[in-house]
């Protein structure tokens, strides 16, 4: 009976621990299709300006987020908006240096989070994360032209399991129908 009453209460004091650290969590909406960029991207809506990419304001939050000191500037979610605005804007150089920020900021954390528990709240960030980064990635690259390293960034976020890869997957039927389309 004892270990019944424990385990119940184990079960209680768990759920408001993981509904505190969701309400932690930055919270990921795609940006606006645009004709150029038919693709959706990942963007932190709560932090680096996120919302004025989610309105459309692209320049103005190039022009707040280069801006910011170095060392903020090298977040994630710093990094992963500057990518998604500059392809928004089309400055595809530019947005290769942030997208590409973005992903290897993430890799590094790779191996801190594989100690981690798969069930952990810091690992399933960490794939979540890692699976807008290389989807926002992938877009570029199919921006660009490169659809086989575009499949292969959106398959990668895919493999990822996390619940924003399904950015990744609507992406690349995305690439998949406009490579049929021009064949």
């Amino acid at each position: 009976m004892k270990h019944g009453t424990e385990h119940r209460y184990r079960r209680k004091r768990r759920f408001p621990v993981i509904v505190a650290l969701a309400a932690l969590a930055p919270t990921v909406a795609l940006a606006d299709d645009q004709p150029a960029t038919p693709f959706k991207m990942g963007i932190v809506v709560d932090r680096a300006y996120g919302r004025s990419i989610q309105t459309g304001n692209y320049e103005q939050a190039i022009t707040r987020l280069t801006r910011r000191s170095p060392s903020t500037l090298r977040t994630f979610s710093s990094q992963n908006n500057l990518c998604v605005a500059y392809v928004k804007t089309a400055d595809l150089g530019k947005a290769a240096e942030a997208c590409q920020a973005a992903v290897d900021g993430m890799k590094k954390l790779e191996a801190r989070a594989s100690k981690k528990s798969r069930r952990s709240f810091e690992h399933q960030k960490y794939r979540s994360d890692l699976a807008i980064a290389l989807s926002n990635r992938g877009v570029l690259l199919a921006v660009s032209g490169d659809a086989v390293s575009a499949r292969a960034d959106f398959q990668a976020a895919m493999a990822l399991g996390s619940h924003h890869a399904r950015f990744a997957a609507n992406n690349l039927r995305k690439l998949d129908a406009g490579s049929d389309a021009g064949e």
